[in-house]
This record gives structure tokens, sequence and C-alpha cells, in this order.
């Protein structure tokens, strides 16, 4: 991962539903299996208050770039779908200089508009700048870069390698601390 925040290491997409969306991306991009998660009552912090978030996402790969799908009601999430069955949402940058990045950003006009607290993810207000928003990980051994989450992302990645279609969809286990 790199540690300037640089690499965009995955394309997100807020999906109507979650599994017609997964059989698009598949026949479309050739992207896949997914594997399928999700959460009830996270918190998080939502423009500065705190707020319970619930969610259903996949995670598939083509080639070296992971893709992200999620299926909400969440604000932050329906705000840029409106009536669209699929919208890009937002790039992932991973970074192991977390706090510096995140006030880069916050410097540029563009402060955290979503957090989930302890877990090193913040989502950056890019929207009106880049038309989108930026997820940042802190890829740091303590948060996003340990040893389980980083087992998980690879479990994900080799299923794509040589992937010919069978089972697209496929369920995961994924804790709510991300570890």
């Amino acid at each position: 991962m790199g540690s300037d925040a640089k690499d965009v290491i995955q394309l997100c997409y807020a999906v109507k539903n979650l599994e017609e969306a997964c059989h698009h991306f598949v026949d479309t991009e050739g992207v896949g299996p997914f594997f399928v998660a999700g959460f009830d009552d996270l918190d998080v912090i939502y423009r500065g208050r705190p707020a319970k978030e619930s969610l259903r996402f996949a995670l598939g790969y083509r080639g070296t770039t992971q893709y992200e799908l999620i299926e909400t009601d969440f604000p932050l999430y329906e705000e840029l779908r409106g009536t669209r069955e699929i919208a890009f949402h937002h790039v992932k940058r991973a970074t192991l200089t977390f706090d510096e990045d995140v006030a880069r950003f916050r410097s540029a006009g563009c402060p955290p508009i979503l957090e989930v607290p302890g877990t090193g993810v913040c989502y950056l207000d890019t929207l009106q700048t880049l038309g989108h928003y930026i997820e940042l990980l802190d890829y740091s051994p303590t948060k996003m870069g340990n040893p389980g989450n980083l087992a998980r992302v690879a479990l994900i990645q080799q299923a794509s390698v040589g992937w010919t279609g069978e089972d697209p969809i496929r369920p995961i286990e994924i804790p709510r601390d991300l570890r």
C-alpha cells in the first residue's frame, strides 16, 4: 500500500439492489467473485455528529482493482445515488500517514464527512472539487493494515485470479471493528 495517500486501491458504487449490481459488474466488467457482508447500527460520525449506519456491501476484484458495491439508505450514499440503480460514489486510498493526510485534505477545504471511530476509516468531502468522495484508510498495523483485514483482502483478491464465473456472490464474515 502506498504511504502517501495517492494510490487508489478501490472504486466504490452506491447501489439500489446489491445482488443485481453484483451480477451487472460480473457481466459487464468481469469483476468477481463478490464477497458480501453487512453491518447493522454501526457507530459513525456523520457531518460531525454521532449516527448509526446500517449497510450491506460486496467486495470483488478485477485485476488489482477492488470494487465495492454498497446498498444502504444512509444519506451519504443515497444523496449521491438519487433515483439511479448504480452511482459512482468514492475512490479508496490507503495511507501510512493518516492523520497528516486528513489534515492536508481539511486544509484544502475537504473535511471528513464520515468517520468510523477507532478503525482508521474516514470519508473526505471532495464532492464539490472532484465529483466524488475519497475514503481514506489508515493502513498502519494497528488499524486497517492489521493481519485480519490484510488476510481478508488477500482472500478476496486471490479468488478473482483465474475465476471462471462460478459462485459469483459469496458470503464473508467481517467483524465490526474491521480486524
